[in-house]
């Protein structure tokens, strides 16, 4: 039986990670959009608790119960895979609709997500009140029936985490995964149903006679003090998470291997505390007063994960994970069995458990809400976890107050202490935020600080922690996002805009997915005849413009531009906007986690949808990958445009992809004009005339541009010659760690292609004069 409920647990993850993935896609990669799928996910754990939680305890075979609940999650969890497509439909024809309140955006995708999702999740909800039922009956052992079904169940969550996120994505996509997980739920039914038929798992209960159904139990206020006091801990615990992930992404990267490390080491401490709860206080006489002291013990963990995670101590990426997460989760794991072990003589157990489960999950779901939108954003990450902390105290304060059994003199000790514990956490708070920051933003900050000519912004928001910074009346400039620098300024974002203008014969509407540094958009405003709208997802990014341009004011007020706080790929696929031109600029690195949404063959279809008639659709792709993922990034491109034209970067550092349903009209002596208009030509050229690129390159001319072109739709075919599109089902960029053992991981260069390449300039007419008098 704990095998079967480990494997379940397994599943569980594995529907999590896949749910999350394909509604993101749907509705955006947008903090409401994972808020959303995250409450809907927790509402039927919560309400399958709670309503077979009180079914359990008048059940006669609840073996049987449990095997129909795994058959049931098993069933509506394939169903997903028919209702998500009509409710990606749904929602794209009636987004608008909600789209100018962020609250009813949030609760309408909530609802869509909680049509597909909550038949499984309630089944889901109700396996461990159901389990946890049937042998506390079988053996007298309610709590240690909790300690280690907890445990185990949440042990499989790790396991299935990680298989899903390092091995069964990559080998199998979404579909596949999940599909194989819905078969295992299946087998567990059948193996369960088959044994709750044999006389050897006969329960001994059944003799009993079971509660009326009109029967109630009776809670008094203490009790209600330890269920609210529990759905605060799901709704403190919940925060952590989220801002633990924040505080240690600049050190362990934006890779998905990272954030499901994070997320296993997280469940790993709560089922570790959960198992050692049974061994270290099970026996404990006083159960309230030792829930005050996991809260009090939570609190200083995660004051003291802020020190690890400051330059106070040097220590590797792995143990700081370890130092930042188990400390905490281990005293987590251990509050579910202590508040099962207060409840423990209350006559109905899956009730009681069903209600105390049901209501740390709520806690979660306002947890999520609160870190996305309160904590964060108003506190920022480093203040926001030492106001939880104090939160855990004031917790473990009123649990100490309310508990009549421990001496008043323990009473004592523990009240003086805890308060101590709050004014030492209010002036953390006070302290300039520099010295608590993490070590790699604070390091940064601290040297630009110390040349004192740099001006510096420094914000957190719902989507990431942004770090923008300029030197005065110098060249260096850095934006990064989560401690990664994402962009710098350079002739590549210049071209970016001035290339697909060139060459197309009159643009009159322009895109810019991904804002970065602005410096694409504003090169696109310089042509008077051009709107241009930028879509970016991270709010504090368009807030640092006025870092990297002098003239930001007035870009920012052109009444020819607007920008937009949203998900490019969701924008792509739900504006009713036209466009001549979109331009792509993902952040780097391109195996980032969640980056695909932006290099998939359905992004590249969804965006020709909102281009015109002869449009032209350019993505940017940054260097730093192998040449396997490059085939895989160009093969979604060529799947989607039959026209493609790819070139090298003007300093190197990547390529542009521009594509289009028509052929692409590349004339060289139309380009050669407009990219010598003196505004443009200069706007190109300034950072290899004011010192900020040092290396030695040519102009950007028309010349200069023939010598970077790679290839036609021709050359890329040849150069991606059997690899798979990167697509929704299968983000294979992002999932590459067994690609890396098999394939070329040889970082990419221009010359992987140009091998393939027999005589492409004289196939776009480069070479031929472009002197003024034969124009």
């Amino acid at each position: 039986m704990y095998i079967i409920f480990f494997a379940s647990g397994g599943t569980g993850l594995v529907y999590q990670v896949v749910w999350i993935r394909q509604l993101l896609v749907i509705f955006g990669s947008t903090t409401h959009s994972t808020v959303a799928v995250l409450a809907s996910f927790m509402a039927g754990l919560a309400l399958g608790s709670y309503l077979i939680g009180k079914f359990s305890d008048r059940a006669k075979n609840l073996l049987l119960v449990y095997g129909v609940l795994e058959f049931l999650i098993g069933i509506f969890s394939f169903s997903t895979l028919f209702m998500f497509p009509a409710i990606r439909d749904i929602y794209k024809s009636t987004h608008s609709l909600f789209s100018n309140s962020l609250q009813l955006v949030l609760a309408y995708k909530f609802i869509l997500a909680s049509l597909a999702i909550l038949p499984a999740t309630v089944a889901m909800g109700g396996t461990l009140p159901t389990l946890i039922t049937f042998f506390a009956k079988r053996d007298k052992k309610l709590v240690s029936a909790t300690s280690r079904l907890y445990a185990i169940n949440t042990l499989g969550a790790v396991v299935g985490t990680i298989l899903t996120a390092y091995f069964l994505i990559e080998i199998l996509g979404l579909k596949l995964s999940l599909i194989l997980s819905v078969s295992i739920n299946i087998l567990i039914s059948i193996v369960i149903v088959t044994l709750s038929k044999s006389r050897f798992f006969v329960p001994v209960y059944r003799k009993e006679t079971p509660p009326k159904l009109v029967d109630k139990i009776d809670f008094t206020n203490k009790d209600r003090l330890v269920l609210v006091a529990f759905g605060a801990s799901g709704l403190i615990s919940l925060c952590y998470e989220v801002l633990w992930t924040r505080l240690l992404t600049p050190s362990t990267g934006t890779f998905i291997y990272a954030f499901a490390g994070v997320l296993s080491v997280y469940l790993l401490g709560i089922a570790i505390g959960s198992y050692l709860f049974e061994f270290l206080f099970e026996k404990s006489k006083s159960p309230v007063f030792i829930f005050g002291l996991f809260e009090a013990g939570i609190g200083l963990s995660a004051i003291a994960s802020i020190l690890v995670n400051s330059n106070f101590i040097n220590i590797p990426t792995l143990i700081k994970v370890f130092l930042t997460i188990i400390p905490g989760t281990l005293l987590m794991g251990m509050t579910f069995p202590v508040v099962i072990k207060y409840f423990s003589k209350k006559k109905k157990i899956g009730e009681t458990v069903g209600i105390s489960y049901a209501g740390n999950t709520i806690g979660s779901i306002f947890g999520s809400v609160a870190a996305a939108y309160l904590v964060i954003p108003i506190f920022g990450t480093i203040k926001g976890i030492v106001i939880l902390g104090i939160f855990n105290f004031v917790l473990a304060l009123i649990l100490t107050l309310s508990d009549n059994i421990i001496s008043r003199s323990l009473q004592k000790i523990s009240v003086v202490s805890l308060a101590i514990l709050i004014v030492f956490s209010y002036w953390l708070i006070k302290l300039d935020p520099l010295t608590l920051q993490s070590a790699k933003i604070k390091q940064r900050i601290q040297v630009i600080r110390e040349r004192g000519n740099y001006e510096e912004m420094f914000l957190e928001d719902e989507v990431a922690t942004v770090l923008g910074y300029s030197q005065i009346g110098g060249t260096d400039k850095a934006l990064l996002i989560d401690g990664v620098q994402t962009t710098s300024p350079g002739p590549d974002t210049t071209l970016l805009a001035h290339l697909p203008i060139s060459i197309h014969p009159n643009p009159q509407k322009m895109l810019v997915i991904a804002f970065g540094m602005g410096g694409t958009y504003r090169s696109a405003l310089i042509h008077p005849n051009l709107s241009v709208d930028a879509v970016d997802l991270v709010p504090s990014v368009p807030k640092m413009f006025h870092l990297f341009h002098a003239d930001a004011e007035t870009v920012l007020t052109n009444p020819r531009g607007r920008i937009f706080i949203d998900d490019g790929r969701n924008y792509a696929r739900t504006t009713k906007e036209k466009y001549d031109i979109i331009v792509v600029d993902p952040p780097p690195p391109v195996n980032a986690a969640g980056t695909t949404v932006l290099y998939s063959r359905e992004f590249y279809h969804d965006s020709k949808r909102i281009l015109n008639d002869g449009g032209l659709f350019v993505a940017w792709f940054y260097t730093g990958a192998s040449v396997d993922d490059f085939t895989h990034l160009f093969r979604s491109f060529i799947d989607e445009f039959p026209n493609v034209l790819a070139i090298n970067s003007v300093i190197t550092s990547g390529f542009y992809l521009i594509g289009s349903e028509k052929p692409i009209p590349f004339d060289q002596k139309i380009i050669a004009v407009k990219l010598t208009d003196p505004i443009v030509y200069a706007d190109n050229n300034k950072t290899l005339l004011d010192g900020t690129i040092k290396i030695n390159i040519p102009l950007i001319t028309i010349e200069s541009i023939c010598e970077r072109i790679l290839g036609d739709r021709e050359v890329i075919t040849k150069f991606v010659d059997g690899a798979e599109a990167v697509s929704d089902d299968r983000p294979i960029t992002e999932y590459f760690l067994l690609r890396t053992f098999r394939n070329n991981s040889t970082l990419m260069r221009p010359e992987y292609i140009e091998k393939f390449n027999d005589d492409i300039h004289a196939a776009f007419q480069c070479g031929a004069s472009t002197k003024e008098d034969d124009i």
